[in-house]
């Protein structure tokens, strides 16, 4: 049994809310904030000055975490390696984990984040399921978790609606309710992020790293294959732009794998689930033999695996396919 509950407060609306769960039920909660950038698109004036209002009214003290030197190492310069030679990077997956989780999780320590996601048990492991909000359904940002991690996570706002946490908030004087929900990357004006790898990561060079497989390129010509620092271009729109089997590595298998299994995958900008076969190949390699073909994909692409809408564990596309 845990004496003490860890929240990380972000200064919106869905943390802000499971403070209130986790005080009203009389659990003995420590907030924090963590601050891990500082320019003028990261708000955390803005959000302090939200957390200062709830914790007045719950009555409750704030502690800060500064994870700058963490961010930078882990998340940033990572972003700019994996773009400057044509792949993919999800920071927020990336930041979840070893900015908000990897300080708490490291110590044991059990916290409360406002994430829409929930936690199953099932044959005697822990699963990450879907929120029963599936519009705010939040598993993709949390897949790097392990399944020990997840015997220290509390998502409360899995049980409720994105509306009703507003409609509760509001009628606590919530002054967070005012807070616009958070996109895009912290360190980088919102939806700017296109113009951010354009001009200050590939400097206006080699602008085509930013397209995926299977995406038109210029004067009609496609992309069908990608490789480290190597683009393939095809004029004509055919099946070579399609893909049956790519490659994970990195995976992080969060429940049990049988491989007699049909399995769904997606990635963050997928749309929808693929159905698929999965095949080890060796301790770093898994297969995935999709159904149906797929396109506008990239090396990095973080890959989510799912078998009965519980999420069995992510990896990373492999940069051959």
């Amino acid at each position: 049994m845990f004496k003490k509950i860890y929240l990380i407060l972000s200064g919106g609306l869905d943390s802000s809310f499971c403070c209130l769960l986790t005080r009203k039920i009389g659990l003995l909660i420590k907030c924090y904030y963590i601050i891990a950038w500082y320019n003028k698109f990261c708000n955390n004036i803005r959000n302090i000055k939200y957390i200062f209002s709830i914790l007045k009214i719950l009555r409750l003290k704030i502690y800060f975490l500064y994870f700058k030197n963490i961010f930078y190492q882990r998340i940033y310069l990572n972003l700019i390696k994996k773009y400057k030679i044509g792949g993919s990077f999800i920071p927020d997956t990336k930041c979840n984990y070893y900015v908000k989780f990897f300080y708490f999780l490291n110590k044991k320590k059990k916290i409360v984040t406002g994430h829409y996601s929930s936690i199953s048990n099932y044959n005697k492991s822990i699963y990450l399921k879907s929120s029963k909000d599936l519009k705010k359904n939040q598993v993709y940002f949390l897949s790097n978790l392990s399944n020990f991690d997840l015997n220290f996570v509390i998502f409360p706002v899995s049980s409720f609606f994105k509306k009703e946490v507003f409609i509760l908030s509001k009628f606590m004087n919530f002054e967070s309710i005012k807070r616009k929900s958070s996109k895009g990357i912290c360190f980088i004006e919102k939806k700017n992020f296109k113009f951010f790898l354009t001009n200050k990561i590939l400097k206006k060079k080699n602008i085509i790293n930013l397209f995926s497989v299977g995406e038109k390129y210029l004067n009609n010509t496609y992309i069908y294959k990608k490789k480290i620092n190597n683009i393939f271009l095809t004029y004509t729109n055919t099946t070579l732009l399609f893909i049956k089997i790519i490659y994970l590595t990195n995976f992080n298998i969060i429940g049990i794998l049988n491989l007699n299994n049909k399995y769904n995958f997606y990635t963050k900008n997928s749309g929808k689930n693929y159905i698929c076969y999965l095949n080890i190949l060796n301790s770093k390699l898994i297969s995935i033999n999709s159904i149906f073909p797929i396109k506008k994909i990239n090396f990095g692409q973080q890959i989510i695996i799912e078998y009965n809408n519980k999420i069995i564990g992510c990896g990373y596309l492999y940069p051959f396919f």
